[in-house]
């Protein structure tokens, strides 16, 4: 008799897949929320990890990286919102915001359930940037792998 995890297939991806999405949501992310703040290779190196994690977790409950980074970007776009409502020294910096085991960092924002926040309208201030990544996005290799 089979267990539950023994009927589970795995879910692999290309790790151009991720590094592609890890690209992409840190250059908008960058873009969005510390536009001319410089960062060191290292600490750069750091947040993309940090957001690699996330990306890796995010798979595997959903295995369609354009929803990922729908998803992601939602998040981002509304962490422009919350910032802009504090002063900018308490502004998180990128690593301590993306890494997961913060309680009150980039996997702690929800886009449902915020009331008075117009994301379209958001959306559509940034348009420009938005249209920038996508097509970065859309010729990653969506392939998954099933063994």
């Amino acid at each position: 008799m089979k267990n539950k995890n023994q009927n589970k297939k795995k879910k692999f991806f290309k790790l151009e897949t991720i590094d592609k999405l890890t690209n992409a949501v840190w250059d908008f992310a960058y873009q969005m929320l510390w536009d001319k703040i410089p960062y060191s290779k290292d600490e750069i190196f750091l947040i993309k990890i940090y957001i690699q994690e996330l990306i890796a977790d995010a798979l595997l409950r959903n295995n369609n990286p354009i929803k990922l980074f729908s998803a992601f970007t939602r998040r981002i776009l509304m962490s422009k919102v919350l910032f802009s409502k504090i002063p900018i020294s308490k502004i998180p910096f990128p690593a301590t915001f993306f890494n997961k085991r913060n309680p009150n960092g980039f996997a702690s924002i929800k886009t449902n359930g915020i009331k008075n926040i117009d994301i379209k309208a958001i959306k559509q201030e940034d348009k420009s940037i938005v249209n920038i990544q996508l097509p970065q996005i859309s010729e990653i290799n969506f392939q998954i792998y099933l063994s």
